[in-house]
């Protein structure tokens, strides 16, 4: 489908607007997915949307990789539920310029209502601009935000996380270790890695269903023009459906997510085939 046809959908923009203003009194549960370009943010979200949602109207495509470079951010917004779930792509937050520092400003500003910010970092652990993101939603300040360390693609080996260490200690509410998928011409192989996968995905799900009372924030509180601001740095922002329309998810590899899913967990094979029929008839 053509970016001309993407364009006459409703606007993302006044997508959320207009659900804020219709829902001033009701309470909203923020989640952001924040971390290095690279480390897995939407595979992660791809399964914490299906295990969140019971009959989500579109999810993150869960390819390990797309055709093109996103910059910008990827929303889901569950109106039956109030949540309002964020993935920050291809934001290289150790970059000094005036489009970056605009960037974490309104990152910032968005960070200051969330529920729970979730920091996506791989086995091989690169300090570079994890500071930067702590000093963004002051996790060293008094505010207390629900910070979740996301130790992705993990190969088993012993690591210390930056929750374990001392100079970080106080700053995450807790950690998870996502073990590293396994490939064999491009499919994912059914073994003990996968079953860890979905089963510590689980364990997220209850963590966020617990916490739904709590750090919610009121409709009328988020001020949209937060995420206008992004625009205004040319950075986009796409619902889950527009981003499906401009991605080619890797065939092999969607088609296997697929065929696993069904098995593992059927109540969301409805769902990925929907995404699936989006996809090809926006290639034809």
């Amino acid at each position: 489908m053509s970016q001309s046809k993407i364009s006459q959908r409703i606007d993302p923009y006044d997508e959320i607007s207009q659900f804020l203003f219709e829902n001033q009194d009701k309470k909203l549960q923020i989640i952001i997915v924040i971390g290095s370009p690279g480390a897995g943010k939407s595979l992660f979200s791809s399964y914490l949307v299906s295990e969140q949602q019971e009959n989500p109207r579109s999810m993150f495509p869960p390819s390990q990789s797309s055709q093109i470079e996103f910059f910008g951010i990827k929303f889901y917004l569950c109106k039956a539920k109030f949540q309002l779930l964020l993935e920050f792509e291809g934001i290289d937050y150790s970059q000094d310029s005036e489009q970056m520092n605009s960037i974490q400003n309104c990152l910032k500003d968005i960070a200051d209502t969330s529920t729970f910010i979730f920091y996506i970092h791989k086995n091989c652990r690169n300090n570079k601009g994890f500071e930067q993101i702590l000093n963004l939603i002051n996790a060293h300040g008094q505010k207390k935000y629900h910070l979740v360390e996301i130790l992705n693609q993990w190969n088993g080996d012993s690591i210390q996380s930056y929750r374990q260490s001392p100079q970080y200690k106080d700053v995450f509410l807790d950690e998870y270790y996502l073990k590293s998928l396994n490939y064999k011409n491009n499919t994912i192989q059914k073994d003990d890695n996968l079953n860890q996968f979905l089963g510590k995905m689980k364990e997220i799900h209850e963590l966020i269903k617990n916490c739904e009372l709590q750090n919610q924030i009121q409709c009328d509180q988020v001020n949209p023009k937060i995420f206008q601001k992004f625009r205004e740095n040319q950075v986009e922002f796409l619902n889950m459906e527009q981003f499906a329309q401009i991605s080619k998810p890797q065939t092999g590899y969607y088609f296997e997510i697929k065929k696993i899913i069904q098995k593992v967990l059927p109540s969301f094979s409805f769902c990925l085939s929907i995404i699936i029929s989006i996809i090809q008839i926006s290639n034809e």
